[in-house]
């Protein structure tokens, strides 16, 4: 849970503002004892102690991340402070503004980092939380503004998953297999192949795919996006087939092709972003890759603190940030939840997360936070 704690800002305005004034406010209402005087002098303090207050008064953070009181957090997670319509004092932070302490791993040294829009503080740890400790966050006297004010201190806590990263791969490799993760391998480029400028007649592959058009009732004029790759279905799953070859492909509405490249992993969701470049998941590396109008490779995205970037999603955003799904496997006894239930059950949660343009994490989202498993 967080804890406010009075500043020194506070301090000040009780001792030399508040407590004189409501002293007096005190002795003139019982020499004034029955006038109307006394209620109206009494106001008026009232409020100028209010005013002084809030004039006063330090910056309440937004955003903290973990949630306060929050549980099964990854042992590589950043502390984030968020502010809500100002900007943090960049630059050179002190290192000490930040305490961050695992009861069983000790105090935590890092480096503090800020958002490429300055509203929020990132504190990265230099190594990673134990497994099931809880961790204790400060925030000291130090922390500014932009426009000068400090911030107010604050302390919270949360709680770090019991599971081993090496524990939660195993979990995720049961999962149906396009969640699982791809045996890590020496990074291949997807290759360059042919790569076809968009025109209504190439030359294809013998082994590329053969698109069908089932049904055609005056679609609009536009660009369709595939990526294909073999798969084994069962009664009950759908198995990736290496050995099967694999394509990005752009067509028109007729199936013809427009683009294609010949790719060496599973690879999905490719398509158009708002910003106008293309994005694809790559399963082996287990991240995205974007291409620019030439198709040539210009950045890739995954996600931050330890989490399994989720294949399903990847949004650019016109400020240059990037919105993912991560994967946060647990074991849970789901006994305590729902009677009979499974005491050791795998349960997987769901993440989101705000790349910056630096690839800071800005903003996490986890569905443990809000669902009572």
């Amino acid at each position: 849970m967080m804890r406010r704690i009075r500043g020194r800002r506070e301090t000040f305005v009780w001792n030399l503002v508040l407590e004189p004034m409501c002293r007096l406010s005190e002795s003139r209402s019982r020499a004034l004892s029955g006038s109307a005087a006394a209620g109206r002098l009494f106001s008026a303090c009232a409020l100028l102690a209010v005013l002084s207050a809030q004039l006063w008064a330090g910056v309440i953070p937004a955003y903290l991340s973990p949630v306060p009181g929050s549980r099964y957090n990854a042992q590589r997670s950043s502390i984030l402070i968020g502010l809500d319509h100002e900007t943090f004092r960049t630059g050179n932070a002190d290192r000490d503004v930040i305490l961050v302490v695992g009861e069983l791993s000790g105090v935590h040294r890092g480096n503090i980092e800020f958002s490429d829009d300055g509203r929020v503080m990132i504190f990265k740890p230099d190594v990673p939380f134990s497994p099931g400790e809880a961790v204790n966050v400060h925030l000291a006297e130090g922390a500014f503004t932009s426009g000068g004010v400090e911030l107010d201190t604050l302390s919270f806590r949360f709680e770090v998953s019991s599971l081993s990263e090496r524990d939660q791969q195993a979990i995720l490799k049961e999962l149906p297999n396009e969640y699982s993760p791809a045996p890590l391998r020496s990074p291949v480029l997807p290759k360059s192949g042919t790569v076809s400028s968009p025109s209504s007649a190439i030359v294809v592959p013998d082994d590329f795919p053969h698109i069908s058009v089932l049904k055609s009732d005056q679609p609009s004029d536009g660009t369709l996006f595939f990526a294909t790759w073999l798969a084994n279905l069962t009664a009950d799953n759908i198995q990736y087939d290496s050995s099967g070859s694999q394509y990005l492909i752009a067509c028109n509405n007729n199936g013809a092709p427009l683009f294609y490249r010949h790719v060496t992993s599973m690879t999905a969701d490719f398509k158009v972003q708002p910003t106008g470049t293309l994005t694809y998941f790559d399963n082996i590396r287990g991240k995205f890759y974007e291409l620019d109008s030439t198709y040539a490779l210009i950045d890739s995205f995954a996600c931050a603190n330890g989490y399994q970037t989720d294949l399903h999603e990847l949004l650019l955003l016109a400020n240059g940030h990037a919105l993912l799904l991560g994967l946060e496997p647990e074991t849970i006894n789901m006994n305590l939840t729902i009677p009979g239930a499974y005491p050791n059950a795998n349960v997987i949660g769901g993440v989101i997360q705000e790349l910056d343009r630096n690839k800071n994490v800005v903003f996490q989202w986890r569905s443990f936070d809000h669902f009572q498993v």
